[in-house]
């Protein structure tokens, strides 16, 4: 799992036969899923988290709680938009071993797609379906998450979408 830190579109016929003939160039860094809320709060249920370094979203059964290295926001479910989809990925580090293979390229590309021969060492990359969920609202939020699998994708947006019809619990005093 990785949370997609920065993108950008490839523009250029350099930067397309530089970049494995991708259309977009993304920066990543490692993430994890877990049933562990943050650490000060004490609930009585798991909690559903998606951390990613300083960042985190946590699944609360009424909102989502979003930490940001020591600060904290709030979302309820309802102003959260999302969307779950397979995406074809190069990959040029290690495969996951849940990965599935689709394809494969070069990591030097000429313009119909064949190998560059004027790199002496230009190895084939494979192509991977993974699953992209993004998570977003209009007032700033928006995070990106690869996922390994693409059905775990489109599980969690489900899961999500089912919080969200689900009316927040009465608190009695």
């Amino acid at each position: 799992m990785w949370l997609i830190t920065a993108s950008g579109a490839v523009r250029t016929t350099y930067q397309y036969k530089t970049h494995a003939g991708a259309s977009t160039v993304h920066n990543r860094v490692a993430a994890s899923a877990s049933m562990n809320g943050p650490r000060r709060l004490v609930t009585n249920v798991a909690v559903p988290t998606l951390t990613s370094g300083h960042r985190a979203l946590h699944f609360l059964p009424d909102r989502v709680l979003i930490r940001e290295g020591k600060n904290f926001a709030e979302v309820p479910y309802q102003r959260l938009e999302l969307t779950a989809e397979p995406v074809r990925y190069i990959e040029s580090e290690a495969v996951p071993r849940d990965g599935q293979i689709v394809d494969s390229t070069w990591q030097y590309v000429n313009v119909t797609g064949g190998p560059d021969r004027r790199y002496k060492y230009n190895r084939q990359l494979p192509i991977l379906l993974y699953g992209r969920l993004t998570i977003w609202d209009d007032h700033g939020l928006h995070m990106i998450w690869y996922v390994s699998r693409a059905e775990l994708a489109e599980k969690v947006a489900k899961a999500l979408v089912n919080a969200s019809s689900v009316p927040p619990p009465i608190i009695q005093p």
